[in-house]
């Protein structure tokens, strides 16, 4: 971590930061090893362990600490794996565990094998049907096997997932994977208050099986989620108004007013929240029926409410922003339900709602270099002080706007 990103402005407080959640301790610790059976964020099977996330387990300091890795190593153990091949699987039955053909190529024990034997042969002839790549000099080998290491601990959590257990044996799993996976005394005072409240998470997990006398085996599942909500909660510690902009997240009951509130990410279908299924929840899995009671929680209403509460609290703008289009496609995408539900609202008080409702919405550019950031007319018809709102203050990006509206 360099120097300068340990500064922080005077003018910006993060507001609810999360104790724990985003530290690079955590994620080391929980993102890698759940059931091999798990999907990654496109659906693909064991999409959990692609080289990438594997190098999640290095790349932070606690988890490099606590394999002997150094920066440098672990650069050279990156490169050398990515040029081995290996792309998503620990090896063949891991991809057999997560739905995937009975395949080895291109898993991690298969680029080890062929880093290993290329050390061994110091030649690229096919040696039982895998090409060996000659890439490590002496001195990376321990760093290989350090990285070894790290892949059978992983290995062994994976197994220990893969099944339910006991409730009580739980905790045991989670401490051993603190144990195994990130150092006892990382260097970073952050990374050493991450630790510590992982082990006070475990902890409470263990009070609280304790406290609930729970006999039946418990699925990995619900330890993960119930984890997954920890990690999530709010630090109370961290201040909330302590510079001229503050960040924090969406709170009930912070009816603290502002000038200006700004909400990000709007997108459909990320806000409200929708309601999770009910298959551990009995009052949510009567929403939406004629079984609900009067005061049953939902978390879709519970959004819609929060927006109402920080609508109020805007004294004078209340911007909302949220992505327009599709990034791969370009498809256009709508908004969430709540902010249309507001346009269409704020369009009645106008004469014509039709011409209200097209002027409340701005359209920003994909690039900061387009030529719309620097007041190059979009529309005729658009007025100049809704033009105005789409310059941009980066200068550095003016000679490629001015070069792609000669080339125009």
């Amino acid at each position: 971590r360099s120097p300068a990103s340990r500064l922080s402005s005077p003018t910006r407080s993060p507001a609810s930061k999360r104790g724990s959640g985003a530290t690079p301790a955590m994620s080391a610790s929980w993102a890698l090893g759940w059931p091999p059976g798990s999907r990654g964020r496109r659906g693909r099977p064991g999409g959990g362990f692609t080289r990438a996330a594997g190098g999640a387990l290095l790349a932070p300091a606690p988890g490099a600490q606590r394999l002997g890795l150094r920066p440098a190593l672990i650069d050279r153990l990156g490169e050398a794996l990515a040029d081995a091949g290996a792309r998503w699987g620990r090896d063949a039955a891991h991809r057999v565990a997560s739905g995937a053909p009975d395949e080895s190529a291109y898993t991690w024990q298969w680029a080890i094998d062929r880093l290993l034997l290329g050390h061994a042969s110091a030649d690229d002839a096919d040696i039982a049907g895998v090409a060996p790549l000659p890439r490590f000099e002496a001195g990376d080998l321990v760093g290989l096997d350090s990285l070894l290491a790290g892949l059978r601990a992983l290995e062994r959590l994976a197994r220990e997932l893969a099944s339910p257990r006991a409730p009580l044996h739980w905790p045991r799993v989670l401490a051993a994977v603190l144990d195994d996976l990130l150092s006892d005394r990382p260097q970073d005072p952050a990374d050493a208050r991450a630790i510590e409240a992982l082990r006070a998470h475990v902890g409470a997990l263990s009070e609280q099986l304790v406290a609930a006398g729970l006999d039946a085996p418990m699925p990995s599942s619900v330890v993960r989620a119930w984890l997954q909500a920890r990690l999530g909660e709010n630090d109370d510690r961290q201040p909330f108004l302590s510079g001229g902009v503050t960040f924090g997240r969406m709170v009930p009951m912070r009816l603290i007013p502002f000038k200006v509130i700004c909400l990000l990410g709007m997108n459909d279908g990320d806000y409200p929240r929708r309601d999770a299924g009910g298959a551990l929840n009995r009052l949510t899995a009567a929403l939406g029926t004629p079984r609900r009671q009067v005061g049953d929680r939902s978390v879709r209403e519970d959004d819609r409410f929060l927006f109402l509460q920080l609508l109020a609290s805007a004294g004078q703008v209340f911007y909302l922003s949220f992505l327009g289009n599709d990034p791969r496609s370009g498809d256009s995408k709508p908004p969430s339900v709540v902010v249309s539900e507001l346009m269409d609202v704020a369009a009645r008080y106008f004469t014509d709602p039709a011409d209200a409702a097209a002027r409340l919405l701005l359209r920003h550019p994909l690039q900061p270099f387009a030529p719309q950031a620097f007041g190059a007319v979009v529309d005729a018809r658009e007025a100049p002080a809704d033009a105005a709102r789409r310059i941009g203050f980066h200068s550095a990006w003016r000679p490629a706007a001015q070069g792609g509206r000669r080339g125009a």
